[in-house]
């Protein structure tokens, strides 16, 4: 149920949430295994801790405060950061002859952050790109579509070579052709590429652009003031093309090199205060400058209690608000040791909460009108039971290194909650879910070479320990 509150008490709640902060602040660890797809730890594998937002010594998106610790994986796979400030980090795996580099966004103070590496499966691709009249093309962006691989470009006869790891389960892939001047040409590469049997010379023709501009805008505030850092980025409808930049200290923003007489989608990140903005344009050769005005958002006062189904408040826990106009926070609070909180300037319209890290948790279905002063009761999946479960096969045998989501959802007056944890099992078959709030989860688990198996179980009336049994 939403309802209205005084200012005063308001006020008051702040005050304790500013005490709850200090205490926030204390030092936590972040601790867990690296395992091999078998279950068993892996000794010897770097490990690296980055910090994305350290509660109370940074604002909202200061990435200049960031710091990186490191570390190697004892016998069993163990690590451990100890000492850190309050806040969200990075565990990721540094790159390695054997495995892929795997990561994971926790909170400090989660002590099962563990991380499973897949053997690299390395292939080499080669190929020639020129023009339609079989010209070779120089300095061609040659672009998997898969994140962290880098990409190549064409020597001056229009030869590339391009190393690529992929994942052992990999059963498509393919490249992007990119110049100025040319059409964007998109190739698959033949399955027994990517088996490794055969690497076939992959070679392109690719089209000149009939005509190209030079596209130019500003992002500016509904003040006249210039919005530094947007991000903004055009995309061809029906067609691969996209250009991505941002804008400088001035508000302006540049594309060199634009293809003429299509129709784009233009999109505008309007940062903490501002929403985002779509907008489809049409570009000629002379139709190529679009300026932006962004409308900043009203604000209300927003506060509330933040409690697990049963009721019980959750105390101390950190939650980003954000208006669902902009992907990016516009506020991060905490709760006090009661489980209030409260936002003197929260943007009026529809708002999401979220944690930035795992476990994975969401709130949406609560609107607030410019102006207004709003208490909203927030559920969340959090408490003090667990999970210990054991996956085994039909003979009983230990099914290691599977893969486990725990969901968990409530509706109530509008609102929608819903969480989502993920782990491993270990070389014994064993993982465990800790903090859960009451209510029934749904797990599910995936293998390999095993189908599929979801349960719905509820640790606070069933017990902690689940033994789940795959064909």
């Amino acid at each position: 149920m939403l309802c209205r509150h005084d200012k005063a008490e308001r006020r008051n709640g702040a005050e304790i949430i500013n005490a709850a902060e200090n205490l926030s602040r204390r030092h936590k660890t972040i601790a867990g295994r690296i395992l091999g797809e078998d279950g068993l730890g892996i000794e010897g594998i770097k490990v690296l801790a980055t910090a994305v937002e350290t509660y109370g010594e940074q604002d909202i998106g200061d990435t200049n405060a960031r710091s990186r610790l490191t570390t190697v994986t004892a016998p069993g796979g163990y690590y451990s950061f100890g000492d850190l400030p309050d806040g969200n980090y990075r565990i990721q795996t540094a790159t390695h002859g054997e495995y892929r580099s795997a990561w994971i966004s926790v909170q400090a103070g989660f002590e099962r952050a563990d991380l499973v590496l897949v053997p690299e499966k390395n292939i080499v691709l080669r190929g020639q790109v020129t023009d339609e009249d079989g010209e070779p093309l120089e300095g061609v962006i040659v672009l998997p579509n898969m994140v962290g691989v880098a990409s190549a470009s064409t020597d001056k006869n229009g030869h590339y070579t391009l190393p690529v790891a992929l994942k052992p389960a990999a059963t498509n892939l393919t490249l992007r052709f990119l110049s100025l001047g040319y059409l964007e040409k998109a190739v698959p590469v033949p399955a027994t590429s990517l088996d490794g049997f055969d690497t076939p010379a992959i070679e392109v023709a690719m089209a000149a652009v009939d005509s190209w501009t030079t596209l130019t805008g500003s992002v500016l505030g509904s003040k006249g003031e210039a919005l530094q850092g947007r991000t903004v980025q055009i995309q061809a409808l029906g067609q691969r093309n996209s250009y991505r930049g941002s804008t400088d200290e001035n508000g302006e923003f540049l594309f060199p090199a634009v293809e003429a007489g299509l129709d784009y989608q233009l999109r505008v990140a309007g940062g903490s205060g501002y929403p985002d903005l779509t907008r489809h344009i049409h570009v000629d050769v002379d139709k190529s400058t679009f300026d932006i005005v962004l409308e900043p958002f009203e604000y209300g006062e927003l506060s509330g209690r933040l409690v697990n189904l049963d009721g019980a408040p959750v105390p101390d826990f950190r939650l980003a608000l954000r208006n669902s106009a902009s992907r990016s926070p516009n506020a991060i609070f905490s709760t006090d040791i009661d489980g209030n909180f409260s936002v003197e300037r929260a943007p009026a319209g529809r708002l999401l909460f979220a944690t930035r890290s795992s476990p994975s948790m969401l709130v949406r279905g609560v609107r607030l009108e410019a102006g207004d002063e709003l208490q909203v009761p927030l559920v969340i999946d959090w408490g003090d039971h667990e999970i210990r479960g054991l996956i085994v096969d039909r003979r009983g045998d230990p099914v290691p290194a599977s893969e486990i989501v725990l969901t968990w959802s409530h509706d109530s007056d509008g609102i929608r909650s819903t969480s989502i944890r993920r782990t491993t099992s270990d070389a014994q078959g064993n993982f465990v879910f800790q903090s859960l709030g009451p209510g029934p989860h749904r797990l599910e688990v995936k293998a390999p070479d095993r189908p599929a198996l979801a349960v719905n179980y509820d640790a606070s009336r069933q017990g902690y320990d689940l033994t789940v049994r795959m064909n």
